[in-house]
């Protein structure tokens, strides 16, 4: 079944709203935690607000405040890499790359990104740190490998 997946053309356009998700299950998590606070109210209105009023708040324990300061950064970092994956699966489709390369590629990126954030939220030390740095080089690798293929495929 799996590798009938990989064959099926188009499945990387898939992986487009996919990596979208993975984007924003940080900021989801991040709005959760500052929405079930039962001292402070959350602002629906202008929300970026929320952000700077929880740090200042000296109620809150600091691991709670690093917590959201780490979701907030792994959210922003998928906001920078988005873009990139977007461009990568469109030039991808465009150039005609191998359907299965293709495929296992898109699929690889958003795994990778949901590595990343795992890493970026639960790293306590500079070794899990590095993992961190690692999905991420892995996520970006994967975009740049498949743009320098399409490129190379349009090449005449």
């Amino acid at each position: 079944m799996f590798n009938t997946l990989l064959n099926t053309p188009g499945v990387s356009f898939y992986a487009i709203p996919a990596a979208w998700i993975s984007v924003f299950l940080p900021f989801f998590q991040k709005r959760n935690m500052l929405v079930n606070l039962k001292h402070m109210h959350y602002d629906n209105v202008v929300p970026r607000r929320n952000a700077d009023a929880f740090k200042r708040d000296t109620v809150l324990p600091k691991e709670f405040v690093a917590t959201c300061a780490k979701l907030e950064g792994a959210h922003q970092n998928g906001l920078e890499t988005f873009p990139v994956f977007v461009a990568a699966v469109l030039a991808g489709n465009v150039a005609s790359l191998d359907t299965r390369t293709l495929n296992i590629a898109s699929i690889s990126y958003v795994l990778a990104r949901l590595a990343y954030n795992y890493a970026y939220v639960n790293a306590k030390t500079d070794g899990q740190g590095f993992a961190r740095t690692g999905a991420w080089v892995t996520s970006l690798g994967i975009c740049f490998y498949v743009l320098v293929k399409a490129g190379k495929a349009l090449r005449p």
